[in-house]
């Protein structure tokens, strides 16, 4: 799998995704009714952290789909694979890249091949950087917003950190 990848895809930059919490394939936005019936939502301080909890990582994924096509064109020696994560809306994704040459989004396979066939992965609190970290693999965590609250602690710290589009080129 690894060198059928390599051959296929050559040099590329791997993101997967984990904004299932604010681009769910189901319905957009904090799914409160849902949260709900789960019995996850039984105040309104509740309904008011969940709501919080997705508008920090809506913010991110929005500079996701504006940063990638900037690394795209800085990089074009470069393919850029994203991965949405499966509770994703992944046309999301492919409606803003659409017409990038070096942008694809993937879902196909288990996900270790894609991480040793990768340069680097980019992502921001996704635990896929705990596997790219154990195989040897430049991590960037990508975090242009930051939530003591919210934020998950290991995936960021194993990471290389850039908190904004220039540490981000740079790194």
């Amino acid at each position: 799998d690894l060198n059928e990848l390599k051959q296929r895809y050559g040099k590329f930059i791997f993101i997967p995704s984990s904004f299932g919490m604010c681009n769910h394939f189901s319905e957009p936005g904090a799914r409160l009714k849902w949260r709900k019936e789960m019995g996850m939502i039984s105040s309104q301080k509740d309904a008011d952290f969940y709501q919080a909890y997705v508008d920090h990582f809506e913010s991110i994924f929005q500079s996701f789909l504006e940063e990638v096509p900037k690394l795209a064109s800085k990089f074009s020696d470069y393919l850029f694979i994203v991965r949405p994560h499966p509770s994703e809306n992944r046309k999301v994704w492919e409606d803003k890249f659409r017409g990038n040459s070096n942008i694809q989004v993937i879902s196909d396979g288990p996900i270790a091949p894609w991480l040793l066939a990768s340069e680097m992965v980019i992502h921001n609190g996704c635990t896929t950087a705990i596997e790219s970290f154990l195989l040897d693999k430049n991590v960037i965590s990508y975090r242009p917003y930051t939530s003591t609250e919210y934020d998950l602690d290991v995936p960021n710290q194993i990471s290389m950190q850039a908190f904004d589009s220039v540490e981000l080129q740079e790194l």
